[in-house]
């Protein structure tokens, strides 16, 4: 099968959508897909190229790599509406050549079923249940004979779209997978935290993600505050205005700061779609998630996958036993 793997940013970075899809192509080439990532570009001139991401990324996988000179960098809804239009445009004749159009950008879905082309969409999100004015649009999508279904990275999120009368049949649920190379040979928490620098007998409780008040970390905070006992550790990459620890370049080390002991806290809404999740589980840490009062929790025999031993705690109830 032929992919067209259409993406709105250019690579190479370490945003997770960016991990994640470059581990999704070297997973459907190693399937036997034949695989071309189409990518914006800037600048002409200094074009990424299919060997240069497959070194940077670490991945054996022969996908190929087509960039269009598009608007980068411009404002981010240009970003996303403009390179699929280019695609689907400039590109018509050679998609036409493909099998499957795949996308984890909604215009680029809308555009490749505006050519006929059989089409696929990957996301982690709740649309329906996090953005009701969208569920018009997915309705018309999904009337689309073209539209092969919606690659959805945890049953809670299929099941936010079954709950509003989606076509269960075109929601498959594919959670995120992980590369054994990362957690093995697995850490003591002796060794984690003398490769980390942390005391080897303190309580300590991290946050690994993307620091930005949108992930609620105002929540982690206040805890912080009210525990000075506990030494908390902030892991991940931020804005310019902000003072903690930079995203670690190995995932040796990210594997440590988990192996310690620690409680890892995923404040975002959506915690049970977040890759520190799956982290935590495969190195068996506890973990803390937040609860949101906003977000709509879709009805269903098995509403979520949330993680086992997992509990939802406020600031002013949790303790820490790490």
């Amino acid at each position: 099968m032929k992919i067209a793997y259409i993406f709105d940013q250019p690579l190479p970075g370490k945003e997770a959508d960016q991990m994640q899809l470059i581990n999704t192509i070297a997973a459907l080439s190693r399937h036997g897909c034949e695989v071309t990532l189409f990518l914006p570009a800037s600048n002409v001139d200094d074009l990424p190229t299919a060997d240069a991401l497959r070194e940077y990324y670490k991945i054996d996988a022969p996908f190929k790599l087509d960039c269009i000179h598009s608007i980068f960098p411009g404002p981010r809804i240009a970003e996303k509406v403009v390179h699929p239009l280019l695609c689907t445009t400039l590109l018509r004749k050679k998609l036409r050549t493909f099998d499957l159009v795949y996308s984890r950008n909604i215009p680029a879905i809308v555009t490749s079923l505006s050519t006929g082309m059989p089409t696929m969409y990957d996301t982690y999100r709740p649309w329906p249940i996090q953005y009701a004015a969208m569920i018009p649009l997915f309705r018309l999508i999904f009337m689309d004979r073209n539209f092969l279904g919606i690659a959805l990275h945890s049953e809670y999120s299929r099941q936010a779209y079954i709950s509003k009368g989606f076509d269960p049949h075109k929601l498959l649920t594919a959670h995120n997978g992980y590369d054994k190379r990362y957690y093995t040979p697995a850490l003591s928490k002796g060794e984690a935290r003398a490769l980390t620098g942390l005391k080897r007998d303190a309580k300590i409780a991290m946050y690994a993600g993307r620091i930005s008040m949108k992930k609620g970390l105002d929540h982690v905070l206040r805890l912080a505050q009210a525990r000075p006992d506990v030494e908390f550790v902030f892991v991940g990459p931020g804005s310019q205005n902000t003072c903690f620890l930079p995203m670690f370049s190995s995932f040796r080390r990210l594997q440590a700061r988990y192996r310690r002991r620690a409680i890892p806290f995923c404040p975002s809404n959506y915690f049970h779609t977040s890759p520190p999740v799956a982290l935590s589980m495969r190195l068996s840490r506890p973990i803390l998630p937040s609860c949101s009062n906003t977000t709509e929790t879709p009805t269903s025999s098995n509403p979520t996958t949330r993680p086992p031993n997992s509990t939802v705690s406020t600031p002013s109830s949790t303790t820490m036993n790490a």
